[in-house]
């Protein structure tokens, strides 16, 4: 038994075989397993659809299987097709009865002849929110209410009667029904017929009964006997008899089923071409959308183009900059270099007075001082000096700091500064 993993896997060795043409495949993959978890006879196939009216066939994805039905309190499994078109879902499906060779197909104003399936559902059919299990429930519920197929019934075997010495069979064309009465010259009664011998315009068995009355005919239509030689006597035509319509009648009738046939086939071409119009409005709808978003994609891409070009301008513009700011980095540092052995650190910042002279001095040496405290406790903390050693420096540098940090503050006092 086909397990729905398998029938997964089949229907995407299906869409991709068929990648170029369907165009949506990730929703057929999602409906489609959707469906065989719910119905397990259904399977994927792929065969020739043949458009109706025409003799155009495409290859094209179908699930086939049968769908239970409940009628009358059985149930019956329901051959049928689900034809995927190349725009499914965008499009709806194209669900058909496929009877079997014991079944006929049971026109109505779901199912035409062909066994196409028409449903509201189909005509409203939305991709995104429309579903395979939804469209095969709703033919479930159609199909209960008037099933789309019945049994052929049996073909009866016709017995022929044997002929009998006596008995001539009817001529061509007899019907069952109340013979004609033929106008015969006056004589003695009929004689009933020998047993055994069958009847030839009798009452046998599955033929109606001959009327009880015979028509009357005027004593003109009696034939006399000649009197030359005997001669064979001509058979009158017969009078219609009681019940048949004359020749007339039939040529209406005929006429009847001419137009009648007439208006189904006008019919069946106007739903064919109705239908291969809904299918090439959708498909050029979707031509439409898909050139819409070409041209904007192609505007897109102008744009993008333009932005490129912009930047590369730009960035060619600040590449030349940076050469020239290289350039005169370059000039700076070989100048510098060939500073390096007349200068002095000492002359790189010049006050301009005594009395800030003095206060960048001691600034310095209060940083100097601070830097020499950190150091003294990573001394301490790495083992390097001893406790006694490191209270000792720190008292002299504390002492030294607190001088400097005073007379500091005295000369920013008489600079304004403070």
């Amino acid at each position: 038994m086909t397990t729905v993993s398998d029938k997964i896997r089949k229907i995407n060795d299906l869409l991709k075989d068929q990648a170029r043409d369907y165009l949506f495949l990730s929703d057929v993959k999602v409906l489609a397993s959707r469906l065989f978890n719910v119905y397990n006879d259904i399977k994927p196939n792929v065969k020739q659809f043949a458009h109706p009216g025409t003799h155009l066939t495409e290859k094209m994805i179908c699930l086939e299987g049968t769908i239970p039905v409940n009628y009358k309190g059985s149930n019956y499994n329901i051959p049928i097709t689900i034809w995927l078109p190349k725009q499914f879902p965008k499009i709806p499906p194209i669900p058909r009865v496929t009877p079997t060779a014991n079944m006929s197909i049971k026109p109505s104003k779901y199912v035409d002849n062909s066994g196409t399936v028409y449903l509201p559902y189909l005509h409203e059919w939305t991709r995104g929110s429309s579903d395979l299990c939804d469209m095969v429930q709703t033919m479930s519920v159609v199909f209960s209410e008037e099933p789309p197929v019945f049994a052929k019934p049996p073909q009866p075997h016709m017995v022929m009667p044997a002929a009998q010495p006596g008995y001539y069979p009817p001529p061509q064309g007899y019907h069952s029904g109340p013979p004609a009465t033929y106008p015969y010259p006056p004589g003695p009664a009929q004689f009933p017929p020998r047993p055994g011998m069958p009847v030839p315009f009798g009452n046998p068995s599955g033929y109606p009964p001959a009327p009880a009355t015979q028509p009357q005919y005027p004593s003109s239509a009696v034939v006399r006997p000649p009197s030359y030689p005997p001669a064979p006597a001509p058979v009158p035509v017969p009078a219609p008899a009681p019940g048949y319509p004359p020749y007339g009648a039939a040529r209406e009738d005929v006429s009847v089923r001419r137009d009648s046939l007439v208006t189904a086939v006008q019919q069946k071409v106007r739903q064919q071409m109705d239908m291969l119009t809904q299918v090439s409005e959708t498909e050029l709808t979707g031509l439409r959308e898909t050139n819409q978003k070409l041209r904007s994609g192609n505007e897109e891409l102008r744009s993008v183009m333009a932005r490129i070009q912009q930047q590369q301008t730009e960035m060619d513009t600040n590449v030349s900059l940076l050469q020239k700011k290289n350039e005169e980095i370059q000039q700076a540092l070989v100048s510098l270099q060939a500073m390096r052995e007349s200068f002095s650190v000492d002359q790189a910042i010049v006050t301009t007075a005594p009395l800030y002279d003095q206060i960048l001095n001691l600034y310095a040496r209060q940083c100097a001082i601070e830097d020499a405290l950190y150091y003294l406790g990573e001394g301490l903390r790495k083992r390097v000096l001893t406790l006694e050693e490191f209270l000792q420096n720190v008292r002299e540098l504390s002492t030294e700091q607190y001088k400097v940090r005073a007379l500091l503050q005295k000369a920013c006092r008489r600079a304004g500064l403070f």
